[in-house]
């Protein structure tokens, strides 16, 4: 038989084949978390459409948008999940080379004492048919490999924001806690000031003076801790921004930012598509439903065209040489390893379907969890003030009264250190508010501004 007739006979068939071929048929029973009944917040909130834009924007603080966009854009660990797009870009890209025929070129010489020489070159085709869609499931399996890749990365964006921002806080919050120290310092001399005058004078005690002594020494002993804590979170902030400790310009504001309006929850599905954490768990998901379809594939025939076209030269003869092959393998037994691959993949699949809906739930705890904590921040913030306020009151009355020489020092040194706390407190409680603010929009997913992937070009 010649090469065309050969040629006639089998190609159709096997190219019918490919033509009518499947991808097997997804395994998922639904594309959402395995939960039974509604899920809603059980903390007001508004509802509406997940804001646009910069999360972090909303602070109003420009220092923070340009820690912020340089650690973006220079973090060497979100630069390092870049990288993995790539990775995952290319095994997408020799998984989907398998579709395609495969050609080479082939070249042979030998010559021998007697002068006889041989020699050949040509070359060879091969092409598997994807008729049950084994390869194409490897595909998909590559593509939401990389999709979830994606949504690393811009959770890695998500993450790094929210560690700048809440880094950024820790350092505005120490060096708002050095300016009222230094208040305090301040009036603790002046008050020492006032109190050995007045034992100089035979009007109060000497128990007074070691009193407000020792008052001022406590006072200066909280500056040490709260300058060690500031260099901790400058030097953080260096890294997170990609550079080394020490190398970065320090911002000297001392006052911490108000915490704007808080944003729209909205209702829990919503994490579903703006939780990027979430979105490459399903993708995964879709990853392992196509190793599924790709291991039941494997348990069917596999169709090959093979061809090759080459010139032999003997001596001064040439011929051309063609041979067409249709192969067709078919497993018949293997132990049982082809079907149990099968249920593994789908116990896996499973498995993945039962950790997606537990994060999302986690997710949704997440929220509620940071929606209900603000509203007690607020609620101690208030009642934090009134203290504060109160033991204001409480210090002056007291000071009027020794002034007087109606008491002695110690309801003034009780008085004085409340207000002092009270003072320290409210600073830490406003940057845990500020905190908190930062913790529910990463609960959230942002809202992120929309950002292309670093897919290299090759």
């Amino acid at each position: 038989m010649n090469l065309k007739s050969v040629y006639s006979r089998i190609v159709p068939v096997l190219l019918a084949g490919w033509v009518v071929g499947c991808v097997p048929p997804s395994s998922l029973d639904s594309r959402g978390p395995m939960v039974s009944g509604g899920v809603r917040y059980q903390e007001s909130s508004r509802s509406g459409a997940f804001g646009q834009g910069s999360w972090w924007r909303s602070f109003s603080d420009a220092t923070l948008n340009k820690q912020v966009n340089t650690a973006l854009s220079a973090n060497l660990a979100q630069r390092q999940l870049g990288e993995r797009i790539n990775q995952a870009s290319a095994s997408l890209r020799v998984q989907g080379a398998a579709l395609f025929p495969q050609v080479d070129l082939a070249a042979t010489g030998e010559a021998e004492s007697s002068g006889y020489r041989e020699s050949s070159f040509g070359g060879l085709f091969s092409w598997e048919l994807d008729v049950f869609g084994r390869l194409r499931s490897g595909v998909r399996a590559s593509q939401s490999e990389l999709d979830a890749t994606v949504q690393d990365w811009l959770g890695g964006r998500l993450i790094l924001s929210a560690a700048v921002a809440e880094t950024h806080f820790i350092a505005l919050e120490q060096r708002a806690r050095l300016k009222v120290l230094r208040e305090q310092i301040e009036t603790n001399q002046t008050l020492l000031d006032l109190v050995q005058l007045r034992v100089g004078q035979g009007i109060s005690s000497r128990v007074d003076l070691l009193q407000q002594e020792r008052q001022l020494d406590a006072t200066r002993a909280l500056v040490p801790p709260a300058e060690a804590e500031l260099a901790a979170a400058e030097y953080a902030l260096d890294v997170l921004t990609g550079r080394a400790p020490g190398q970065r310009s320090r911002n000297v504001r001392n006052i911490l930012p108000s915490l704007p309006t808080r944003p729209v929850a909205g209702v829990p599905s919503d994490l579903l598509q703006n939780r990027p954490d979430l979105l490459a768990q399903w993708n995964r998901i879709l990853t392992l439903d196509a190793k599924v379809g790709e291991a039941l594939a494997d348990r069917m025939p596999r169709f090959v065209i093979g061809a090759s076209l080459g010139v032999e030269n003997t001596d001064s003869v040439s011929s051309l040489i063609s041979s067409l092959l249709g192969e067709l393998t078919a497993p018949i037994t293997d132990g049982g390893r082809r079907r149990a691959e099968v249920s593994r993949s789908q116990a896996e699949l499973r498995a993945a379907l039962l950790g997606y809906s537990n994060s999302y739930l986690e997710a949704v705890r997440d929220v509620e969890t940071s929606l209900v904590r603000e509203r007690k921040q607020a609620q101690q913030i208030q009642l934090t003030e009134r203290q504060l306020a109160t033991a204001r009151k409480t210090l002056k009355e007291t000071r009027i009264r020794y002034s007087q020489g109606l008491t002695d020092y110690l309801p003034v040194i009780e008085a004085l250190g409340a207000v002092q706390s009270l003072e320290l407190s409210m600073v830490s409680l406003q940057r845990q508010a500020l905190t908190l603010r930062v913790g529910l929009h990463r609960a959230l997913g942002g809202p992120m501004p929309r950002v292309q992937p670093p897919l290299n070009p090759s």
